[in-house]
This record gives C-alpha cells, structure tokens and sequence, in this order.
C-alpha cells in the first residue's frame, strides 16, 4: 500500500465530504450508509475511517465545511451527563 502525502490525504478529505454533502443530502442522515458515501468518493469505508471516526463525525465536519464555527445545533449536541 502506498503512503498518501499530506496533499493527497486533504483531497481525499475534501471529495469524502463532498460525497457526505451529496449522500446525506439525498438520502438523509439516518438512510444514508458508509457504504454510499465511499462509493460516490471512490474510495473504501476503511479510507472515511482514517479521515473520520464515524458517520456522526462525518456528518459534523460537513455542517462545519458549509457553516464554519456556527454551533451544532440542539439535535447534534451531546445529552447532559445523569446527576
């Protein structure tokens, strides 16, 4: 397997959100799939895995890329801790 550079690696990031954007905004969050996004980027799961822990994650850094430093909103933001 080939090592990515540091550019090659960001653009990879950059079309995995592209196809998040595209996937998500098709289908919607809860139908969409890991599976759907790589297939629309061209890459494997395990290479959204590298880039993004989870589909959550993957979705908040496509909110991020289209609104930069707006907060999640409510539905995105953690459940308080039980007292």
């Amino acid at each position: 397997m080939a090592r990515r550079t540091k550019e090659e690696a960001g653009l990879t990031r950059a079309s995995l959100l592209r196809a998040a954007l595209a996937v998500f905004s098709t289908k919607g969050y809860a139908a969409a799939t890991l599976e759907d996004v790589a297939a629309k980027a061209g890459v494997t799961r395990g290479a959204i895995y590298w880039h993004f822990g989870s589909k959550a994650e993957l979705y908040t850094a496509c909110r991020e890329a289209l609104a930069p430093g707006r907060a999640p909103s409510p539905r995105m933001r953690p459940a308080p801790a039980a007292a």
